[in-house]
């Protein structure tokens, strides 16, 4: 039995949404594992510096709470930053894989078009309809960005 062209085409749709959803999984497990690397390295970096300056005592003790309180405050951000992210890719993974099925769909009607005034009216309407969806994709991805980065700033402030 031979697919259709339609079959075919959600598949390779389907396909490229799966491979997008991994890339934007890889970039944010990498944009975690850079920040767990930069706190270590930090705290690292206090030890060597207060060896160096000769710190000790009450004045270590504190350099060191104030240095970890500020790493925690960036590792929190970071994990709030990296959902964020995971949300935002999400939303224009979920816009994307939606237009493409319905843009098939569409092309499909294209086809059975019998005038030239029926191929325009369904074009615009197609354009337009892509318009909205991605006007309010927008919209949505901008008011998860802004609540992410809200939360980051009250994390850091915090």
């Amino acid at each position: 039995m031979q697919l259709g062209p339609s079959v075919k085409r959600r598949r390779t749709t389907h396909a490229g949404a799966e491979a997008l959803h991994r890339g934007v999984e890889d970039v944010t497990d990498t944009w975690q594992s850079g920040a767990e690397t930069a706190t270590r390295i930090a705290q690292r970096s206090m030890g060597q510096l207060s060896k160096m300056f000769g710190f000790g005592g009450d004045g270590l003790k504190e350099t060191l709470q104030q240095s970890s309180s500020n790493v925690k405050a960036v590792m929190e951000s970071t994990t709030i930053m990296t959902s964020g992210f995971r949300d935002v890719a999400g939303e224009w993974m979920r816009f994307a894989e939606s237009r493409l099925e319905q843009n098939l769909q569409q092309f499909d009607r294209l086809g059975e078009c019998r005038s030239l005034h029926d191929c325009v009216a369904l074009q615009t309407q197609i354009v337009r309809d892509n318009m909205q969806a991605l006007l309010q994709s927008a919209q949505r991805t901008s008011e998860r960005t802004s609540q992410m980065a809200r939360a980051a700033i009250d994390r850091m402030s915090g």
